[in-house]
């Protein structure tokens, strides 16, 4: 059986418990490397995105295939459509000039329902994690 490359899965959650990111990087041999933020704000899925591509070069990854059950952040990385809400368009660019980084970055779409750990950080981890500020650098994104 052959191994699969490196994987990310990312989410953006919202509940009664708070607002926060999650995602999971998947080594190829199936190890897991779960990260989670409470925000103090109203997070957005390009923002999940970005801790997730951001955890993966900190890690060396140069090659990854990334999962997430946004359709509009994935279509649009993907340069399929224009960005409707103004606010988002500096998130787009930064995940494009994000995904210029690796030799290989793939972004695949998968449904709400298949997703597994993401969904589970969504609902369980937001209860005991504290708030943090993104470590990515909400300047050079150019949203200050």
């Amino acid at each position: 059986m052959e191994e699969e490359g490196w994987r990310l899965d990312f989410d953006g959650a919202a509940n009664k418990c708070g607002n926060g990111i999650g995602v999971v990087v998947v080594s190829p041999d199936g190890a897991r490397l779960p990260v989670a933020y409470k925000l103090g704000y109203e997070a957005t899925n390009n923002e999940a995105c970005i801790l997730g591509l951001e955890t993966a070069l900190a890690l060396g990854i140069c090659e990854i295939t990334v999962y997430g059950d946004s359709t509009l952040v994935i279509k649009k990385v993907l340069g399929l459509g224009k960005v409707k809400e103004e606010r988002l368009v500096p998130y787009q660019r930064h995940l494009y000039a994000l995904g210029q980084k690796f030799d290989s970055t793939t972004f695949l779409h998968i449904p709400r329902e298949n997703k597994g750990m993401p969904g589970k950080l969504r609902s369980a981890r937001l209860r005991t994690l504290k708030p943090l500020l993104l470590f990515f650098s909400l300047m050079e994104v150019g949203l200050e």
